[in-house]
């Protein structure tokens, strides 16, 4: 099976107003991309998944292919499969030109450490993962925690469709254990209800990559957890 490409890129920022959010750091990216980027560039790069928006500007509905997230002093973008070559170019000309800004002000970036990894994906032994920050519904259409097993592979099989990834035999999942938090996380017009999950499954799945609701903003990423 044809892999798929994970680039995880993070970076120190120093910056004079207070602590950047995940939401900031996307807005801010996007904009730099935009403008910042010439148009033989654009055109040579999967530009509508850093948007995710199709040539029409319309708004993508699949899997969200670069995701961001900012913790303390650090930035945080992961790519999947090509649109590292957009991360990439961005790299390179922030830290050429020094000219990155957030709501107007520069911020000044700094021990670049990017890592890609090959993800095979395929079925085999079971493996546990952790889930941090993971959003299966809202305040509003709270669900069914008894159900977590079949929501956990609602969001991975769309992942894998959005990604072209398709298994013959069956996938299985099974819930350990998983923790809500106590306060929601606030989105533009709802509350989402937040998790910290324990969970093993037959799928190799790739690290660090979301699953769930509100994936581009760093939520539901997946971690190995050793098995003894």
């Amino acid at each position: 099976m044809t892999p798929t490409t994970t680039t995880r890129l993070t970076l120190t920022y120093q910056a004079k107003h207070k602590a950047i959010t995940a939401q900031q750091f996307r807005g801010a990216f996007i904009d730099y991309i935009r403008h910042k980027f010439t148009d033989k560039e654009q055109k040579a790069l999967p530009m509508r998944y850093a948007y995710n928006k199709d040539e029409y500007g319309k708004q993508l509905n699949g899997y969200t292919l670069i995701q961001y997230n900012t913790y303390a002093d650090k930035l945080e973008i992961l790519a999947i499969g090509n649109t590292e070559k957009i991360l990439d170019l961005w790299l390179n000309k922030v830290l050429k030109n020094n000219d990155f800004t957030i709501n107007g002000k520069e911020i000044s970036l700094s021990k670049p450490e990017k890592t890609t990894l090959y993800w095979y994906p395929e079925l085999g032994k079971h493996q546990l993962y952790k889930i941090n920050n993971w959003i299966p519904f809202d305040s509003k259409s709270l669900g069914d925690e008894t159900r977590f097993d079949k929501i956990i592979w609602g969001n991975i099989h769309r992942m894998l469709t959005d990604l072209e990834i398709k298994f013959k035999d069956k996938v299985h999942i099974n819930i350990h254990e998983y923790k809500r938090k106590e306060k929601p996380t606030k989105g533009f017009d709802v509350n989402w209800i937040t998790y910290n999950l324990v969970f093993s499954t037959n799928i190799n799945l790739p690290e660090h990559i979301g699953i769930g609701h509100i994936v581009s903003l760093g939520k539901g990423k997946i971690t190995k957890i050793s098995m003894l």
